[in-house]
């Protein structure tokens, strides 16, 4: 397939995994690749919309994406280049396989099949037998057998050898041959089909995509999508990006003091070719002066950006995380609280633009409750010797301030000619150091047993639990299991608080070695995830989550928390 649809330009090993299901039973499949070619998919797709629809606004922007990526669209693609019989999404069944050219026939010698031959002639086409052609790949010579010392009729492929002998048939097991035909049928197709969801089709183009930037970059990746027929006309590569772009004239754009420009250069660490982006990305939409442009087509392209260079990151960075994992991460990193937080923080926040003496009062009491809240959370962490969370969870931001970030990643993308050098400074400079200091699994803003349980459940597996044991001096150990085996112990005064720092510390083993759960089984066991998950998941959590009184002063935490299928 590489060398067929893309000149070998793909890592076979990645080629490979794109192809692999998780119905397919392998110790690898396309969910990781998948997540960065999804990501890699609304990136591009829309810098696409972005510069061939100069005048449409962002909710105009939004659908004309839609129709680039939507699952519907990467199905037709993968169904025109015929990508679905590369797709591995069965187990492998020795019984029920056949080699190329190869079917099953109803013998009555001891030999049970026959070369059909290449090109599909029949059995008894090709050399006679005893002829010179070499046995792997001539055709072979009807057989005789014992009994009648008759030839048996040619066979085509994959229709078996009673359906081609002329005989009469009982009348009243003739209903009852036509019933089994079908059956037969079906049987005897079971190693040349598979059934394969429209969805599964979707992914698999995304998780090509993802191998093929890996591969080679965004170029690579470019290239391959053209080949998948994916809708981008006109762009054959990244430089026509810059080509086709219409820029903002400088005079439709608000002033920014130089001082300003000066100031949010120095935070993200790179200057701007184009000043006057800068300009319009700070420029809120309360400045109406005169037709003045503001952010919001820079903060539609800069949310894909921004997704994209964050999967890069923690794919790259947690590169044994599951799928599941990665997505609890990147939802928390890009949200609109954490980027808020973050404007304010690195103090992009006081060189917006703007006309709204309520947008003012919005933003200053925001601005003063993180800053309280950080203080709060740094003094909180350090003395008990752990790394800070997520000190912003709780306070509503303007949501103007996350979207402040968005535009900037956005306007200095463009002014560097669709160059990702001036966004990724930013992205180093600013926005990574934040997150990987505030925002890995042990520090995700919710209770981390409910973290952990997201975890183990997005890996597919049901036999996790969490088990305590309380000593009459008030001390309560919790043990978190998987399979039956430990995973980490750890006490406490109340069983909320042991459970907390089990849980911690089982992230934690996960992080540093995602071979703990190589041993789980259960998602090739389980044919619904959906129903264990729904039953199972939400009632052993919730008993976890909710703080009440255990009639000690403590937290209850119910005997044992399970995670199983019902």
């Amino acid at each position: 397939m590489n060398n067929r649809f893309f000149d070998n330009a793909l890592r076979e090993d990645l080629l490979l995994e794109a192809l692999t299901t998780v119905s397919a039973g392998m110790d690898y499949d396309y969910e990781r690749l998948e997540l960065l070619g999804d990501s890699f998919l609304k990136y591009l797709s829309s810098i696409f919309v972005f510069v061939t629809n100069p005048t449409q606004n962002e909710g105009s922007l939004h659908i004309s994406r839609q129709k680039v990526i939507s699952n519907r669209a990467l199905l037709q693609a993968a169904i025109r280049i015929d990508i679905p019989p590369y797709v591995r999404s069965t187990l492998f069944n020795t019984k029920s396989w056949v080699p190329p050219n190869f079917i099953t026939l109803a013998l009555t010698g001891k030999d049970k099949t026959k070369e059909a031959g290449a090109g599909g002639k029949g059995a008894g086409e090709g050399p006679a037998a005893g002829g010179d052609g070499d046995a792997s790949t001539s055709n072979i010579s009807p057989e005789i057998t014992k009994d009648n010392k008759s030839p048996l009729p040619s066979l085509e492929q994959g229709k078996s050898a009673s359906e081609g002998v002329p005989s009469e048939q009982d009348p009243a097991t003739s209903n009852k041959k036509k019933k089994t035909k079908k059956a037969k049928k079906t049987k005897e197709d079971e190693g040349h089909t598979q059934p394969l969801g429209d969805k599964a089709l979707a992914d698999v183009v995304e998780a090509i995509t993802g191998a093929a930037y890996i591969s080679g970059g965004r170029e690579c990746a470019l290239r391959v999508l053209k080949i998948l027929t994916v809708p981008i006309p006109g762009i054959s590569q990244w430089s026509d990006f810059g080509s086709r772009v219409v820029i903002p004239y400088a005079n439709t754009v608000a002033h920014l003091r130089a001082d300003s420009i000066e100031a949010v250069e120095t935070i993200i660490g790179h200057k701007f070719r184009e000043p006057h982006l800068l300009a319009q990305a700070m420029t809120h939409s309360s400045v109406r002066t005169n037709g003045m442009t503001s952010y919001e087509r820079l903060e539609f392209i800069g949310d894909a950006i921004l997704d994209f260079m964050v999967i890069r990151h923690i794919y790259d960075r947690d590169h044994a995380l599951s799928p599941g994992g990665l997505t609890l991460l990147k939802s928390a990193m890009v949200s609109n609280d954490t980027l808020a937080a973050i404007c304010v923080s690195c103090g992009l926040h006081e060189h917006l633009l703007f006309e709204s003496h309520q947008l003012f009062n919005q933003i200053q009491q925001y601005a003063s409750q993180i800053k309280q809240k950080a203080e709060e959370e740094y003094r909180d962490a350090e003395e008990n010797e752990r790394p800070p969370g997520q000190f912003w969870a709780g306070v509503e931001p303007p949501k103007t301030l996350s979207d402040l970030v968005e535009s900037i990643i956005g306007a200095v993308y463009i002014s560097d000619n669709f160059s990702p050098v001036g966004a990724e400074a930013f992205f180093d400079n600013v926005l990574r150091p934040f997150f990987d200091k505030h925002i890995t699994l042990q520090t995700l803003t919710h209770h981390p047993t409910k973290t952990l349980f997201e975890l183990i459940q997005a890996h597919g597996c049901q036999l996790m639990k969490i088990t305590k044991d309380s000593r009459r001096d008030g001390v309560t150990t919790c043990h978190v299991l998987i399979h039956d085996e430990t995973l980490s112990t750890a006490s406490g005064p109340t069983p909320t608080s042991a459970a907390r720092k089990a849980s911690i510390m089982a992230l934690e083993a996960i992080k540093e070695d995602a071979s703990v759960l190589s041993k789980c089984d259960c998602r090739g066991r389980v044919k619904d995830k959906n129903s264990w998950m729904a039953q199972g998941f939400s009632r052993a959590l919730s008993s976890l989550i909710e703080e009440h009184s255990d009639g000690t002063g403590g937290d209850g935490v119910q005997t044992e928390l399970r995670v199983a299928a019902h």
